[in-house]
């Protein structure tokens, strides 16, 4: 009978060894990923709020009809990036008139979008 108990025990022993063997491989390995992973959202947040930002700074201009389809691309890029997008009639003033806001207001907002 202490055949089978010493192959119960040795069946054991190894499925220890080989628990410790795969945590070791694949705990770092999640680790390593989940850091990559937020590191890189964080990276794709910052770029979103660098667009952003230089769309707000396009729109703050006077507009002309030489700058319209800059313009129209800030627009665009703010609705990318925007869980609201901007609808057709705010559009169209977006276009027509100058963006009427402080710096720091933008500063701020785009702070905000990236916490």
């Amino acid at each position: 009978m202490k055949e089978g108990s010493d192959k119960s025990v040795s069946a054991w022993e190894k499925a220890k060894i080989l628990s410790v063997i795969v945590a070791s491989v694949f705990i770092p390995l999640a680790v390593a990923l989940s850091g990559n992973w937020y590191a890189k959202s964080l990276k794709e947040k910052e770029t979103q709020a660098r667009y952003i930002e230089l769309a707000i700074g396009i729109l703050m201009k006077e507009p002309t009809p030489e700058n319209e389809q800059i313009r129209k691309w800030a627009i665009d890029t703010i609705n990318h990036y925007s869980e609201v997008p901007i609808q057709e009639p705010a559009r169209q003033e977006l276009l027509e008139q100058q963006l009427r806001t402080s710096n720091e207001t933008a500063k701020r907002i785009i702070e905000e979008m990236g916490r």
